[in-house]
């Protein structure tokens, strides 16, 4: 991939840290970064052929910071890997100025966001997210933290990544990390002194 991506002239760099866990690399991907906007996606995750061109044009014609979500549909059923994971498959646009429950805006695994925003919050929580003591979570967080901080949050259904999918045996396990992360999350809002946490948790 990266050969490929050389060959048509793109710059590819590839940045080690020495912490442990996703939201530390992807705050120092972010922070390495040299554009406005910045794309993230998970490295199960294969970009649809225009995601980047959606991405353009949504940061295009936003009126100011932006956090840009999208649909993620699985991959085709591969051996034991029948299991799907994470599926976001509305079609429907949707914009939020207030954050909602912050499983609704999207996923951590497909979004873009205005690097300047991101920077100015601290990016991902690192003790949240697969790697660190809260296994998940930071994408929900950041999501919830940007809206607070005036982000618009918009879900873009032709934002679209395909998801491998699983054996039965890890959909069990990412299920239970994904419901530990969530806690996890809550934990720290509450430390926080934030008491949403407890209407999310309701």
């Amino acid at each position: 991939v990266l050969t490929a991506a050389r060959d048509r002239g793109l710059v590819v760099t590839h940045v080690t840290q020495p912490r442990w866990g996703l939201s530390a690399s992807q705050n120092v991907g972010v922070e390495a970064a040299r554009t406005e906007v910045v794309a993230i996606v998970d490295d199960d995750c294969v970009p649809d052929v225009n995601w980047v061109g959606v991405i353009e044009r949504a940061f295009t014609d936003a009126p100011g910071r932006l956090l840009l979500t999208g649909r993620v549909l699985p991959l085709p059923a591969n051996g034991e890997r029948v299991a799907a994971l994470s599926t976001r498959d509305s079609t429907r646009r949707m914009e939020w100025r207030r954050a909602p429950m912050p499983w609704h805006v999207g996923t951590g695994g497909n979004f873009a966001v205005t690097r300047e925003a991101f920077l100015a919050l601290g990016g991902n929580d690192v003790r949240l997210g697969t790697g660190a003591p809260g296994r998940g979570g930071n994408d929900l967080d950041l999501f919830y933290r940007l809206l607070r901080a005036g982000v618009i949050a918009r879900y873009e259904p032709d934002l679209l990544v395909h998801h491998e999918r699983a054996t039965t045996a890890e959909y069990a396990q990412r299920r239970n990390s994904y419901g530990y992360g969530v806690g996890a999350m809550l934990g720290v809002w509450l430390r926080r002194g934030d008491l949403r946490a407890i209407h999310v948790l309701a």
